[in-house]
């Protein structure tokens, strides 16, 4: 399991003969369920200048702590006690080519102690139909290196690749449109597989009904994924805003999600506080090979997972945040921003059929 929870500080100097703006925001986000608990602090900070050059940079530390509950074969359940840290950086620039065209890149690293993870991005954004449409589409390029915490000969390698395009229009001056494709590729060691966790271990009956043998979890060398998203954005009122969007996802396991989100925003005191409340369902299927497994006189399934996340489940998510611009501090323009949220999930087919967690946050950040 990785909570990707995100932050960072970073610090840019630049000539004072080029006109730009430059903002910083640091926050803190806490994950915590009956397992885990996610402290994540950090900040991002960016800098544009009238030219259309943007450059931006960020830095995260997650500190993770917590039991994580498994099960033997005869289903007496064990703890294992995690305490890792988890350090992420980032980079970016960019620039304007032509005018309605910019092109921007970035690279993007992720350190735990039995996990490291490398991404290089290329995004290119062009304004259609008089600057009513956005068209972006961006290219993404992946090296993850897998481990195992105390064994040194224990290492599996995952290259992943990726396309997302989308489009954005303004339908009029009060609602807008935007339509999302994405697709990937990961091909990885066969001998472990995509994704398989080297510490989780899968219950094998020898035969139905029969004893059982705990054996190490086992994906497909190669995963394929899609998506198609659409999110209409509505203005019904001053200050009022509704959003909607649905997203379908399936792969080459045979997991098929579905996704729907809804927010309602309003703003104040010509606009210096934000309100939004928002919420979002997900429902899946299982992947192909998600199942009982048993021998019964045969070899033992090529494809074994224990793996909750890959069998049917659903979950929903419900929250709120805000943000309130302050009093300037000279040429410093000063915001708070706060973010609560909770997310019941559900799994199907588990023995741990049920996780509840909260999810909160609050950052600052400056304009210049």
């Amino acid at each position: 399991m990785r909570l990707q929870l995100t932050l960072t500080v970073v610090t840019f100097a630049a000539s004072p003969a080029l006109a730009m703006e430059t903002t910083a925001d640091a926050r803190v986000n806490v994950y915590a369920d009956e397992e885990l608990t996610v402290m994540n602090h950090g900040g991002v900070a960016s800098v544009e200048t009238e030219e259309g050059l943007r450059a931006n940079g960020h830095y995260g530390v997650d500190v993770i702590s917590g039991a994580t509950r498994s099960y033997t074969p005869d289903v007496i359940t064990t703890a294992t006690r995690v305490d890792e840290t988890r350090l992420e950086g980032g980079v970016g620039a960019g620039g304007v080519l032509l005018p309605g065209l910019r092109l921007d890149g970035g690279y993007l690293s992720s350190k735990e102690p039995d996990f490291w993870s490398h991404r290089a991005n290329l995004t290119a954004e062009a304004e259609l139909f008089e600057r009513r449409g956005t068209l972006s589409v961006s290219a993404v390029l992946g090296l993850l290196s897998v481990g195992r915490v105390g064994d040194p000969l224990y290492s599996a390698e995952e290259g992943q690749a990726g396309v997302d395009v989308s489009y954005a229009h303004a339908l009029g001056r009060a609602t807008s449109l935007t339509a999302r494709a994405s697709v990937g590729h990961s091909l990885c060691e066969e001998q472990h597989g995509c994704g398989a966790s080297p510490y989780r271990y899968v219950p094998v009956a020898l035969h139905e009904g029969g004893p059982v043998v705990a054996l190490p979890e086992r994906h497909p060398a190669t995963h394929t994924t899609g998506a198609l998203a659409a999110r209409l954005s509505q203005s019904v009122g001053s200050g009022v805003a509704v959003h909607g969007g649905y997203r379908v996802y399936v792969d080459s396991w045979g997991v098929v999600g579905h996704t729907a989100d809804a927010a309602v925003a309003r703003s104040f005191f010509g606009e210096r506080l934000a309100l939004r409340l928002d919420t979002r369902a997900y429902v899946q299927g299982p992947a192909s090979f998600h199942d009982d497994y048993v021998i019964d006189g045969g070899a033992a399934p090529g494809f074994r997972t224990a793996d909750r996340r890959l069998g049917a489940m659903h979950d929903v998510l419900a929250g709120g945040s805000g943000t309130l611009d302050l009093p300037s501090v000279g040429p410093a323009r000063l915001r708070v921003q706060l973010r609560v949220a909770h997310a019941w999930f559900r799994y199907h087919d588990a023995v741990i059929a049920a996780r509840d967690a909260w999810i909160a946050g609050l950052g600052v950040g400056a304009s210049f």
